[in-house]
């Protein structure tokens, strides 16, 4: 049977309105086209020295050329962040906090947007390391083409210098990504800190259930939307929570060497996909189905030009790929109905720490 002909029998619903606030941020001059090098001089033996210590600041440098070509050098307060990251990488993960007033300086109008978040390359192994970055820079791809609630990422080649001579030179790729108010301000909301464990009314179920639908996508169960790991929560202008992801090396599309199954949540392997979205009914899976598989071309199209991606990586992630619209396929055969129950079948009384046993069509 012909494929096209059954996802085009799915029922479709019409996802809500969603604002989108544009503004000149230091985001956008770095995210501009032809923006893909820079320079980050700091004191790197302080700067490492305090993992241990998120909240200590080192002074530094970014130096790039912008889309006009012109030169820019900008200064910026450094910290390391993240969790295991921070604490099994050879490298850490950084925190980019940039002056107001000299953004203001040159010319950006949205300059309270002045903290980003810079993925960087974990791994000293240069090989490994670049996978791992190229991997999940083409997961946040992924994320935006299946839905708005996504961050905007930009892949840069970074020259690390060390202003105190310690520590040769080194070139290595990272993944900046937007403010996270910037982020939510222009998906039409604002971050949320304190929200957590939302019961399923406080939730748009369309967005949290695509959400749900990406992870799987990916392979990835390293999330927890009772508590907000690896997640980010956004209150719309109409007071529902949509789930906004990161942080994606733990999925089977990244599959870093250092990630680990979860076999709380019934993974085998790093690659095994579980489904641990909310419950959702046969109306709203069928549509996200359906947009699951409209979008296929567009995330085919992303692997095959993902950025510094090699060759076998990118066949590798493909029939990862194909593996999931292969079980989406198998879930339209085999009925028009009972879609999550069919999904979670394998893992029903699967939940994630914290979680709700209700929304997840378990209690009542």
């Amino acid at each position: 049977m012909n494929k096209n002909y059954i996802f085009s029998l799915l029922l479709s619903i019409a996802l809500p309105g969603i604002v989108f606030a544009q503004s000149a941020t230091v985001f956008d001059l770095l995210q501009a086209r032809g923006v893909n090098e820079a320079v980050i001089e700091t004191d790197l033996p302080t700067l490492l020295d305090s993992a241990d210590s998120v909240e200590t600041e080192v002074p530094g440098i970014l130096r790039f050329t912008d889309e006009a070509g012109i030169e820019r050098e900008l200064s910026l307060e450094i910290s390391v962040r993240g969790r295991y990251r921070l604490r099994n990488c050879d490298f850490p993960p950084l925190k980019l906090n940039f002056a107001k007033k000299e953004l203001k300086a040159i010319g950006i109008t949205a300059p309270q947007h002045d903290k980003l978040k810079l993925v960087t390359h974990c791994l000293d192994e240069r090989y490994t390391a670049k996978e791992i970055v190229a991997k999940e820079a083409l997961a946040y791809e992924i994320a935006r083409i299946l839905t708005p609630y996504s961050y905007r990422t930009q892949v840069f080649r970074i020259r690390y210098i060390d202003k105190s001579g310690t520590y040769p030179t080194q070139r290595r790729i990272a993944i900046l990504l937007e403010d996270v108010d910037e982020m939510a301000a222009r998906v039409g909301g604002q971050k949320c800190d304190t929200c957590r464990n939302p019961a399923p009314e406080e939730l748009d179920p369309l967005a949290e259930n695509m959400h749900a639908w990406f992870q799987y996508l990916i392979g990835n169960v390293d999330y927890n939307l009772a508590v907000a790991q690896n997640l980010k929560l956004v209150i719309r202008e109409d007071g529902k929570q949509v789930p906004v992801p990161y942080d994606f090396d733990f999925s089977g599309l990244v599959s870093a060497p250092y990630a680990v199954p979860s076999g709380q949540l019934g993974q085998a392997t790093i690659r095994d996909r579980v489904f641990i979205g909310q419950y959702a009914s046969d109306a709203i899976m069928a549509h996200n189905i359906r947009q699951l598989a409209l979008k296929r071309p567009d995330i085919e199209a992303a692997i095959a030009k993902a950025p510094l991606l090699s060759m076998g990586g990118r066949e590798a992630t493909q029939l990862y790929i194909e593996e999931f619209y292969a079980t989406l396929e198998t879930l339209v055969l085999s009925g028009d109905s009972n879609y999550y129950q069919r999904l979670r079948a394998r893992y029903a009384e699967v939940l994630p720490a914290g979680a709700t046993p209700q929304y997840f069509g378990l209690a009542k």
